[in-house]
């Protein structure tokens, strides 16, 4: 499995807004953001060597949205940060539907 790229079960725009979250608690800066071809180039404020492009790609076959990022060096620093990034995407998603199911 690819530990760079993740399947979730929620449309683009809730993984874009997940994903904004996740980068804003971790300390990164989205450099660059497409929102409409859902690309974002992002870098950490607190380690300046961290960072690359996430990709966030709707699924064809069925609902859902992969999200892959794409680092420049592949070193284990980057790897680190990464799993991090998808663990808090992953808690972020997951209060959002608590909150919904509390309505």
């Amino acid at each position: 499995m690819n530990e760079n790229r993740q399947t979730f079960q929620y449309e683009k725009a809730i993984m874009l807004s997940a994903i904004y979250d996740a980068l804003d608690a971790l300390d990164f800066n989205i450099d660059t953001a497409n929102s409409s071809r859902g690309t974002l180039t992002v870098s950490s404020h607190t380690f300046p060597g961290l960072g690359g492009r996430i990709a966030v790609s709707p699924l064809l076959s069925e609902n859902g949205t992969t999200v892959e990022v794409f680092t420049a060096s592949g070193d284990e620093t980057q790897s680190e940060w990464i799993f991090s990034f998808f663990n808090e995407v992953k808690a972020l998603l997951e209060k959002a539907k608590l909150k919904e199911v509390r309505k």
